[in-house]
């Protein structure tokens, strides 16, 4: 597989933006954006021999944090959320205001099968 990153010359927290570029042997690629792992495209073969790209989402980063996208579209492409893995205590926060969310007992769980 072949990698690729581009820069996007944006510096967002302190944080350079990169695309990258994963491209397969038979031509499919994939373009990440290593902010809020946006997927900006994702071009595959189709049944006809036709490459087509089969992301909704932007041509170039600077649309995805332009006032228009944050005002009215700000999660399309993204992929992880603020928190993208377990909650501590299932607690956070968002402009000083702190947020509980349910906390689930692991300890009796159990997986009924049919």
């Amino acid at each position: 597989m072949k990698t690729n990153l581009v820069k996007t010359g944006k510096i967002i927290d302190g944080k350079e933006v990169l695309g990258i570029e994963l491209t397969n042997t038979k031509g499919s690629y994939v373009k990440i954006y290593n902010y809020g792992a946006i997927v900006s495209k994702f071009v595959v073969t189709n049944a006809h021999g036709k490459q087509q790209d089969i992301v909704l989402g932007f041509d170039d980063f600077d649309q995805y944090v332009s006032d228009n996208y944050l005002a009215n579209y700000p999660y399309l492409g993204a992929i992880v959320g603020r928190y993208a893995n377990r909650i501590k205590e299932g607690k956070f926060s968002i402009d000083d205001k702190t947020y509980q969310l349910a906390v689930k007992d692991f300890v009796k769980t159990k997986i009924a099968l049919p």
